[in-house]
């Protein structure tokens, strides 16, 4: 199994809250019961394509959500969506306490949110604009953040994935360890009928 950290593209919301209470919230919200059922065992993103990975819009949104067996009380989202479905995570921070998290790495974009009420309370990221980097930042850092890093000279350096990789591992989910693509508990799919 391969983990998540190798993956070409990766986009994850990383959620401090059970997959009960996110169950819970889903359904409140109007998006279960899901079109796409659910089940135990192993995931991978093409789970939420329905095969191959497309570019846009070309596909009904989808996501999944599980307890990774590595992080029991906490919940992981994966979507088909190139920002992750960034509005359903901000959606889910509304109504679940604490901060929640989206890391992305791209080709183009490397970056980290962090929610909290429904708002980004912190935003730390490089993007390829008409052939350049930038990097921008919002809010202040936070406890597990290596600032020092923001500071390198080539600015694509600045947020890597190893970066995020360091910093979701500090917060609990350690992306490089294939047995987080694993549950005991029954996941959750979400989205658009196709």
């Amino acid at each position: 199994m391969i983990p998540m950290s190798e993956y070409e593209f990766l986009s994850v919301g990383l959620l401090v809250a059970s997959i009960d209470a996110v169950r819970s919230v889903l359904k409140e919200e109007g998006f279960l019961p899901p079109p796409f059922g659910s089940a135990v065992g192993r995931f991978a993103p093409l789970n939420v394509y329905g095969g191959e990975r497309t570019a846009g819009a070309k596909h009904p949104w989808r996501a999944v959500f599980y307890e990774p067996s590595t992080s029991p009380g906490t919940t992981v989202m994966l979507s088909n969506l190139d920002d992750g479905w960034l509005s359903l995570l901000t959606r889910l921070s509304m109504r679940l306490p604490g901060q929640q998290y989206r890391i992305r790495d791209a080709l183009e974009v490397s970056d980290l949110y962090v929610l909290a009420d429904g708002r980004c309370i912190r935003y730390v990221g490089v993007l390829l604009d008409d052939a350049r980097w930038t990097f921008s930042s919002r809010g202040a850092p936070l406890w597990f953040e290596e600032p020092q890093q923001y500071q390198r000279r080539r600015i694509r350096d600045r947020v890597d994935r190893d970066l995020l990789l360091r910093y979701a591992r500090k917060l609990g989910w350690d992306l490089t360890d294939p047995r987080l693509l694993t549950t005991d508990r029954e996941a959750i799919f979400a989205g658009q009928l196709d």
